[in-house]
C-alpha cells in the first residue's frame, strides 16, 4: 500500500493525467478501498489550482528549442555563433528556472499533505441511538442510527462546506450563497446552498437515497454523467449494483419519520426491514429462509417495542420469530422473488 507521500503524488498525477501504468494500477488499488479519501484529495487538488499548475519538464524545453531554433534563423550568419551561445545558456536558465520553480511552488501533493492535516470532527451514532447536532455554520443534522458523520473543524473557513456520511442523516443546511454545502458518501455527492433534506446512504443497503423537505438538491451520480436536480417531495434512489437510479414522489411524513421515531415501511422487502429493525431495536435478526428476505410488508410503528414491532409483521407475512441470547430468528416458507 502506497504511503502517504505516494498517495498526495500519485493522486496529483492521475489528476493531472502522467501516470504510468506501474502507478496507474496502484493508484486505482487505493482509490478502490478509500473512495471517501479520493474525493477529499480530488475537491483539495483543484481548490489548490492544481488543474491549472500542471506542468511538463520535456513540454517546457521542447517549446524553448523551437523558439531557440526560431531565433536562430532570423540571427544574421556572422552573429550565430555568439547568440547560439547565449540563447542557449537563457534556455538552460529559463528550463531550470522553471523546474526549480516547479519543485519548489507548485507541488498539488505538498498541498494535499498540508490539507490532510487540518483536524477532523467525528460525530457517530450507535444502534438504536438517534442524535441531533448543530455544525460551525449553524446547519443542524440529525443523525440516525448506527452512522457516522466527519467534518473539518475548519468548516467555515473553507469555499466549500464539506461533510462525508456514513448512514443516514437529515441536514437543515443554513443559508449561505458562497459557501456551497457538499455531502459525499461512498458514491453520491449532494450539492445545497441552503434546503432541508436526507440522505440514506448505510454500506450494506442495496440503495442509496436523497430526499428533499425544501429547497433545491442537485446529485451527482457515479458512472452515469447525470446531476438531476430534486425539488421538494423527491427522491432519487441510486441502484449501487445495477448502477441506475429513479426519480418519485415521496410523504414527508413517512420518509422523515424517523427523525421522530416512526418506522415506516411501504411495500419494503423482508431484508431491508430486518436491517432497519437491527439499526433501531440494536439486535441481530436471521432468516432461517433465504426466501423470507423477498417478503414485502407496508406497516407503520410509532416507538413501539419490538415484540410489538414483530408480532404485526409475523401476521401479515405469515412467519414466526424466536428470541434466543438476544438474537432474533424468522422462520416460515418465504416468499418468491
Amino acid at each position: 500500500m502506497p504511503q502517504n507521500e505516494d498517495i498526495y503524488k500519485l493522486v496529483s498525477k492521475y489528476l493531472a493525467n502522467e501516470l504510468d501504468q506501474t502507478e496507474r494500477a496502484a493508484f486505482e488499488q487505493w482509490r478502490e478501498s478509500h473512495p471517501e479519501e479520493y474525493e477529499k484529495l480530488k475537491e483539495v487538488w483543484f481548490r489548490a489550482g492544481g488543474h491549472r499548475q500542471t506542468f511538463s519538464t520535456n513540454t517546457a524545453r521542447e517549446k524553448l528549442n523551437q523558439r531557440i531554433d526560431a531565433l536562430e534563423a532570423e540571427t544574421a550568419a556572422q552573429q550565430k555563433r555568439q547568440t547560439h551561445y547565449w540563447v542557449k545558456m537563457a534556455a538552460s536558465i529559463s528550463i531550470l528556472a522553471i523546474f526549480l520553480g516547479t519543485l519548489y511552488f507548485l507541488k498539488p501533493w505538498e498541498y494535499l499533505r498540508n490539507a490532510q492535516q487540518a483536524r477532523w470532527v467525528e460525530k457517530s451514532t450507535v444502534k438504536s441511538q438517534i442524535a441531533t447536532l448543530t455544525l460551525g455554520d449553524g446547519t443542524k443534522v440529525t443523525l440516525n442510527a448506527d452512522s457516522r458523520l466527519r467534518y473539518s473543524s475548519q468548516l467555515t473557513q473553507e469555499p466549500y462546506r464539506e461533510v462525508f456520511l456514513e448512514g443516514e442523516a437529515f441536514f437543515e443546511v443554513a443559508h449561505d450563497p458562497e459557501h456551497p454545502f457538499l455531502v459525499r458518501t461512498g458514491e453520491l455527492t449532494t450539492r445545497v446552498l441552503g434546503t432541508s433534506f436526507s440522505i440514506s446512504a448505510y454500506p450494506d443497503d442495496e440503495m442509496a437515497k436523497v430526499t428533499v423537505a425544501s429547497g433545491e438538491v442537485e446529485v451527482d451520480l457515479p458512472g452515469i454523467g447525470a446531476s438531476p436536480l430534486l425539488l421538494p417531495e423527491k427522491q432519487i434512489s441510486y441502484h449501487r449494483q445495477e448502477k441506475t437510479w429513479e426519480e418519485a414522489d415521496v410523504v414527508l411524513a413517512d420518509e422523515l419519520g424517523w427523525t421522530k421515531g416512526r418506522l415506516v415501511f411501504e411495500n419494503a422487502k423482508l431484508s431491508r426491514v430486518a436491517r432497519v429493525l437491527e439499526r433501531y431495536y440494536d439486535v441481530p435478526i436471521d432468516f432461517e429462509e433465504e426466501k423470507l428476505k423477498n417478503c414485502q410488508i407496508t406497516a407503520h410503528f410509532e416507538k413501539e417495542k419490538l415484540p410489538e414491532v414483530l408480532e404485526v409483521m409475523s401476521y401479515i407475512n405469515d412467519f414466526t420469530y424466536t428470541f434466543d441470547n438476544n438474537q432474533i430468528t424468522l422462520s416460515g416458507s418465504g416468499c418468491e422473488p
